[in-house]
């Protein structure tokens, strides 16, 4: 598990701040929302979830590679590949990883 921070409180603070003249409740304590987003913007930024996007954009332009070459076919409706193709993959994403 990664303890790198990617929001510093300063900046978890200066978002609840901005957001309080919008979102403030009755009492004046920041809606639960503002904190939600910040944390979801932490994630997003994570190493973790940067390389997941990578694998999958990695992924995808590869896919549409065969699919465009004619590499894709389909048997009994549903869509096959070659093994050999499914390895380039695999070895792909482990690159990626």
């Amino acid at each position: 598990m990664v303890t790198e921070k990617v929001l510093t409180d300063e900046e978890i603070i200066m978002i609840g701040q901005q957001d309080r003249l919008i979102e403030a409740g009755e009492n004046g304590h920041i809606l639960p929302v503002t904190f939600a987003r910040a944390i979801e913007q932490a994630i997003l930024k994570s190493p973790e979830i940067q390389s997941l996007k990578r694998m999958a954009e990695t992924l995808d332009e590869k896919i549409e590679t065969y699919e465009r070459f004619g590499e894709i076919c389909e048997f009994e409706g549903e869509p096959m590949i070659h093994a050999a193709h499914l390895e380039e993959l695999r070895d792909a994403m482990e690159q990626q990883a």
